[in-house]
């Protein structure tokens, strides 16, 4: 991950998350980062998402439709510099902060 330019090795943070191994439903093991406190800190967002039928109600009749493929779990976000520190997260080799978020 790191030669991928995923994550960043840091120094230190106040906002470490731990590492949790999640088991898939194919067996697999899944590696994921516990941010349940970094929620319990985080501003609640007052605007949730429209519902899907509010969606397609307000792009009928566009020309052009730019969407994110929700099922490829290919899609990541640039974490702003200023919050990389809050997705910091730990294991026994390295601290490190994630660079992207993927949304999967």
């Amino acid at each position: 991950m790191l030669d991928g330019q995923i994550i960043l090795p840091l120094r230190y943070s106040n906002w470490v998350a731990n590492l949790v191994h999640v088991r898939k439903k194919n067996g697999e093991i899944r590696l994921c980062v516990d941010f349940r406190n970094l929620n319990k800190a985080s501003l609640k967002d007052n605007y949730p998402l429209p519902k899907m039928d509010q969606l397609l109600q307000m792009v009928s009749g566009a020309q052009r439709l730019s969407m994110l493929d929700g099922f490829l779990n290919y899609n990541q976000v640039n974490v702003d510099t200023t919050n990389r520190e809050k997705a910091a997260f730990t294991t026994p080799w390295v601290h490190s902060c994630m660079l992207a978020c993927h949304l999967a």
